[in-house]
């Protein structure tokens, strides 16, 4: 398997140095990290590349909204054989270095926003990374809506 390297950046997320722009293209991932396997379900599609130690979902056939870097072993259908081997890294510098804090001891979760993309780390109970999540944005307009439970 060839090294793989994910920087993200405010402009774009690189793969080996190439740019790409959310929804990541299902067909170039493709290209880039191999043929995946593809688990087909009710709501949406989740591509793994087990080699890679990455998986990814989509709402749609092509397009990706979600990629996941593999971290720690946990045995569902979707996940990776191998763990993620590459290296990551947010603008240039790895996420080794990063300054990730928990807001409470007790979240499992950290979330960096930007304009234009979220990372997500999830930790278990010992403050390892069990697995790192980037995502596409979450944007609403003024078509979006809320359930309104009026008790």
């Amino acid at each position: 398997m060839m090294e793989i390297s994910i920087d993200i950046t405010s402009e774009a997320l690189h793969i080996n140095g190439e740019a790409l722009n959310w929804p990541l293209s299902a067909a170039k991932l493709q290209e880039m990290l191999g043929e995946a396997r593809i688990l087909n379900n009710l709501f949406n599609y989740v591509y793994t590349w087990d080699k890679a130690g990455i998986y990814a979902y989509a709402t749609t056939e092509e397009s990706i909204e979600s990629l996941i870097l593999y971290m720690q072993h946990v045995d569902y259908l979707f996940t990776p054989t191998d763990l993620f081997a590459g290296n990551f890294s947010v603008n240039g510098k790895a996420y080794q270095y990063l300054d990730w804090k928990r807001e409470n001891k007790s979240d499992r979760e950290i979330a960096i926003e930007t304009e234009n993309y979220s990372i997500y780390v999830e930790l278990d109970d010992t403050e390892e990374i069990t697995v790192i999540e980037l995502t596409m944005p979450m944007v609403m307009d003024e078509s979006d809506t809320f359930a309104d439970f009026d008790y």
